[in-house]
C-alpha cells in the first residue's frame, strides 16, 4: 500500500548562523514547491520572524511581513490560529 503523504499547513523553522542561508533559501523553495501554505522564519538572535503565504494564483510565496511583536491570523482550513508575536518574543522571567 503506497504511503499517503501530508503537506503540512503551517511551518516554523529556527534559524541559527549555520542553518540560515539553508532555511531561507532551499528549504523556503522546497516548502513552497510542495504547497506548504504557510512559512515562518524565525531568528532568536534578533527576535523576529519573517513569514510568507502561498498566493492563490501562482503558488509562489508571498512576505506577510517581519515580526517582532503585533499577532497575525493563519487560515488552516477547518479553523484559524492567532500568532501573537509578542508573546513569543517576550522576555523568559528569570
Amino acid at each position: 500500500m503506497p504511503k499517503l503523504l501530508i503537506t503540512p499547513v503551517l511551518v516554523f523553522e529556527i534559524v541559527s548562523p549555520s542553518t540560515a542561508r539553508k532555511d531561507k533559501v532551499l528549504k523556503y523553495q522546497l516548502y513552497e514547491k510542495a504547497g506548504v501554505k504557510y512559512y515562518c522564519i524565525v531568528d532568536p538572535e534578533t527576535r523576529s520572524a519573517e513569514v510568507f503565504t502561498l498566493g492563490n494564483n501562482d503558488q509562489r510565496y508571498r512576505g506577510i511581513g517581519e515580526f517582532q511583536e503585533g499577532k497575525i491570523t493563519v487560515d488552516l482550513g477547518k479553523c484559524s490560529i492567532d500568532i501573537d508575536f509578542s508573546k513569543i518574543f517576550a522576555p523568559v522571567p528569570e
